[in-house]
């Protein structure tokens, strides 16, 4: 799955990248940003494109971790009951 995340951030940048060029915005420009405090800071937007898909890639590498461990105690929980059942079973036979 991680492959499929990294394939995907890949495809996310080089689709950004693609429709900055359609525009003909160059890569290089940057983006700039008047903070609250007054402090100003100027990005360059493939620097915002990068931190973008990391930040995609991040978010989804939790979100498979929080999936395996719902499987995990999914697991988990069906191992109990079956465990609770069994004597039932036997009762009933």
């Amino acid at each position: 799955m991680s492959k499929d995340i990294n394939l995907f951030c890949m495809e996310l940048k080089e689709k950004l990248l693609a429709a900055l060029s359609h525009h003909n915005i160059d890569q290089n420009r940057e983006l700039i940003i008047h903070t609250k405090k007054g402090e100003w800071f100027y990005i360059p937007l493939y620097r915002l494109i990068e931190i973008v898909s990391n930040l995609y890639r991040n978010q989804q590498r939790i979100i498979e971790f929080q999936l395996q461990k719902v499987e995990s105690n999914a697991n988990q929980l069906m191992d109990f009951m079956y465990y609770l059942a069994r004597p039932l079973a036997r009762v009933r036979i």
